[in-house]
């Protein structure tokens, strides 16, 4: 049963998640959709608002506010771990060739390189 909408590069944000974020709302929501991953939920692979950006105050009738710079972001994604957009997957299979095909090919810095929370993933990736 499908329990979540995620962004395409939220795939690396949820695998770097240490408790920061935009505000107290936002940080909330998304420890909670981190913990709740831990299930290996199915999840549908989107390249808009999603269950993250729902507590996000960057997030504008619907739009968020780095909308170029984060569908840049969620392009590389779908990209380098040939994804398509509104696929269905297990959450451990997705943040799985995530890794493999990012972190593990040491391409963080090309994919985020230009998002202002790179340096903590950065430090964690190392």
């Amino acid at each position: 049963m499908l329990k979540y909408k995620i962004r395409a590069h939220h795939g690396l944000c949820i695998q770097f998640f240490e408790g920061k974020g935009y505000s107290d709302e936002f940080v909330a929501n998304m420890q909670n959709i981190v913990d709740n991953m831990k299930a290996n939920p199915e999840i549908q692979i989107v390249d808009n608002k999603d269950d993250v950006c729902a507590s996000c105050p960057n997030l504008k009738n619907g739009v968020c506010n780095s909308q170029e710079k984060v569908c840049q972001i969620d392009k590389s994604v779908f990209s380098l771990c040939d994804l398509r957009k509104n696929q269905v997957i297990k959450a451990k299979d997705f943040f799985e060739i995530v890794y493999k095909n990012i972190i593990e090919k040491d391409k963080l810095v090309q994919v985020c390189g230009n998002c202002e929370w790179f340096n903590i993933c950065n430090k964690k990736q190392g």
